[in-house]
């Protein structure tokens, strides 16, 4: 889910001739990342004294951000020396300029070619695209827009405002940074916001919502059909993202910032087309799909090799961008796993799940992870999870009636 924008052909600029619209584009796209870094890890820090698992979600987003963004760099210079290399015929201040206006030197797409070019590297590459659509069915059903202010007074993170500013710095930092470090953001002041906040009002999944997140799962299991060199492909890539933003745009109303102490919800109450742990069986069910596409389109390439999995570590090392993604992946499963046990751990302290349970789930997750991908396990785990999201909010014990959400 890291890349660069695609670079637009301009004309000389008045800095000593250097293209303007690509350098505007370069620009812009650092400018707003810098703008949702400083929002996310400014909510998560700010959650370090109320919640423990603050301290290790905080610093997984620091490695995660300086892993993936390291493979990425790496990808660019690669590309400009390819460049320079092939153009002899330019003298040395011209590199740059014509290597900025060059209409192959286009990042979004040749992130993307390269991460889809083959089966085993699309297998790794697939499982994170797949699991950023969970992630981002968490923030539009947990996100600082659905929480307000609790009517009693307790110690806890304060955050001043909400909003679609705050949804979209999470999903833009998924897209535009890491997905991973855009997780464990999220999930560092997600786990303080039951100390001060309350939900104040609950996601409805309607039809939009489920064509939406459906639509971008097929999307997915599709692309590496697409020929990398049409226009189609590029198309596929840039709907993909659109899809995944709606949803929070739609969650979250017209309002880009409001405080959730006082203002009421701007988006009226749907009527719910199922319950949000069905939505997240629908999510199961679509990426265990597009997991099995994925493995299959390596069959012929495993009838041909003995060692498989040595195939698909080498894929891997195949190209920047691959190691890139499949690390942002790697720290996604990480993450997941610390917060899923994170959880566990807390119902049980607090009598909302049953310790035998909790030692099954975790077994479960453990064992399910290796097999299927974390892309399945989190949706299923969410889905479980749904009919103790109330009860730990509020504290109810097991002794009390289920509170499902």
């Amino acid at each position: 889910m890291d890349f660069i924008p695609s670079l637009f052909t301009g004309s000389s600029s008045i800095f000593g001739d250097m293209p303007v619209k690509p350098l505007l584009s370069i620009g812009l796209y650092f400018a707003f990342l810098g703008v949702c870094i400083v929002i996310c890890f400014s909510r998560a820090l700010r959650a370090l004294p109320y919640a423990p698992a603050a301290w290790v979600y905080v610093p997984l987003a620091v490695a995660s951000l300086y892993v993936t963004w390291t493979e990425i760099f790496a990808f660019l210079y690669g590309d400009y020396s390819d460049f320079k290399a092939a153009s002899k015929h330019l003298r040395s201040d011209q590199v740059l300029d014509e290597y900025l206006l060059d209409s192959n030197s286009d990042w979004f797409n040749a992130a993307y070619v390269a991460v889809t070019e083959n089966d085993a590297g699309w297998f790794w590459s697939s499982q994170l695209l797949n699991t950023a659509a969970v992630i981002v069915a968490l923030y539009w059903s947990e996100g600082a827009h659905r929480w307000g202010r609790a009517s009693k007074q307790t110690a806890g993170a304060v955050y001043k405002v909400a909003g679609m500013a705050s949804a979209l710095a999470y999903v833009s930092l998924g897209f535009l940074g890491a997905m991973s470090t855009s997780f464990a953001l999220f999930l560092a002041q997600r786990h303080a916001t039951n100390r001060a906040y309350v939900f104040r009002t609950s996601p409805r999944v309607t039809a939009t919502i489920v064509l939406l997140f459906g639509a971008y799962t097929v999307g997915v299991t599709w692309t590496p059909w697409i020929q990398t060199n049409s226009s189609l492909f590029g198309l596929n890539l840039k709907l993909l993202h659109v899809l995944l933003l709606l949803p929070i745009v739609g969650a979250t109303g017209p309002s880009l910032v409001y405080h959730p102490k006082t203002t009421p919800p701007t988006n009226p109450p749907a009527k719910s087309l199922a319950s949000l742990s069905t939505f997240y069986l629908l999510l199961a069910v679509g990426n265990l799909v597009s997991f099995a596409v994925a493995v299959a389109r390596l069959a012929p390439e495993w009838a041909a090799r003995d060692d498989m999995l040595h195939t698909l570590w080498t894929a891997i090392l195949r190209n920047n961008c691959q190691k890139s993604i499949t690390a942002d992946l790697l720290f996604v499963t990480i993450i997941s796993h610390v917060f899923f046990f994170s959880f566990l751990v807390s119902a049980v302290r607090q009598s909302v799940v049953e310790q035998a349970q909790a030692v099954l789930v975790g077994v479960l997750v453990l064992a399910g992870t290796p097999i299927v991908g974390v892309s399945v396990v989190l949706p299923l785990f969410l889905a479980w999870r749904e009919q103790y999201v109330k009860r730990l909010t509020a504290g109810v014990p097991l002794s009390s009636s289920s509170g499902n959400m």
